[in-house]
């Protein structure tokens, strides 16, 4: 039998045999992987949803993630399947056949201190004769969505979500095993962090009891709440006046030296309803908007 050896891709053999081309099986190095959270914008208060987003070179068959935060204004309260996951169920319904996540994992000793943060484990399908139901190779497939609330009391801020295999215990590791060639195949993706944009809700300065308009009362209410005789109102950045990141007397002063003397307008939003654009440690967790 006619035999030759020739160099095939990545330096490895092509063997002919009889003049039959032999390609070597795909190798676990030539395989690549990546998981992807999606940066969102979140208003305070409220609860927003996060796509997990993957991407593989090969058909997948589980995955393995942890996620965690720094910010205590964060709580994780849910984890679903996503798209791409959810779609699977039409081709076999029982799919996916494993699927658990742990909102509270121990979490690692800081620094940095970890406010909190959820692991999953995802298999597809138990049985995989005589074929498996695995998640097509893709790039950017919605493998999992992530429910986070914003605490009433959060300032505006960059709050990072994290990949780590540094969560529970045992710690799980961040990874996708791929079926190559019928052989499945443990690969470490990439990974890409995002961002939850926390921002307040619209409102007006100076609009202290928030009924839509600026007045004498909203300027006597900053007195008293800036001195402690009131309990604070639903939006405390309104009550910043001059936007200097401070509540005290001198934006009660600000706001009755435009009303009564010709002082300068307060900075926006003030004319009309908007967001704060301004990082400081106030937020707004109800509009003073009708």
């Amino acid at each position: 039998m006619q035999r030759a050896m020739r160099i095939g891709p990545r330096g490895g053999p092509l063997l002919i045999l009889a003049g039959v081309l032999f390609l070597p099986a795909p190798s676990a190095d030539a395989q690549a992987a990546n998981y992807t959270i999606s940066s969102v914008t979140a208003t305070i208060g409220s609860s927003v949803n996060v796509p997990i987003l993957v991407t593989t070179t090969a058909d997948a068959d589980a995955f393995s993630i942890g996620v965690q935060h720094l910010s205590p204004d964060l709580t994780v309260t849910g984890v679903a399947l996503g798209s791409a996951i959810v779609a699977l169920a039409a081709i076999e319904a029982s799919v996916p056949e494993f699927f658990e996540f742990n909102l509270a994992p121990a979490l690692p000793a800081g620094p940095p201190t970890i406010a909190g943060g959820f692991t999953v484990g995802l298999i597809l399908d138990f049985s995989v004769l005589p074929v498996a139901t695995r998640l097509l190779a893709g790039i950017a497939q919605e493998m999992l969505v992530a429910t986070y609330a914003v605490d009433a009391g959060a300032a505006p801020q960059l709050a990072a979500l994290e990949l780590t295999g540094a969560l529970g215990s045992p710690a799980i590791d961040v990874v996708v095993v791929l079926s190559v060639a019928g052989t499945p195949i443990e690969v470490f993706p990439t990974l890409t962090n995002g961002i939850i944009t926390i921002v307040s809700v619209s409102f007006r300065r100076g609009d202290a009891d928030g009924n839509g308009t600026v007045s004498l009362l909203d300027g006597v209410l900053i007195l008293y709440r800036s001195s402690g005789l009131l309990a604070n109102g639903p939006c405390t950045d309104a009550e910043d006046v001059n936007d200097n990141g401070l509540r005290d007397i001198v934006d009660a002063a600000y706001l009755f030296q435009y009303m009564f003397a010709g002082g300068p307008l307060p900075p926006e939003p003030f004319v009309a309803c908007g967001d704060d654009l301004t990082l400081d440690a106030f937020g707004c967790g109800a509009s003073t908007c009708p």
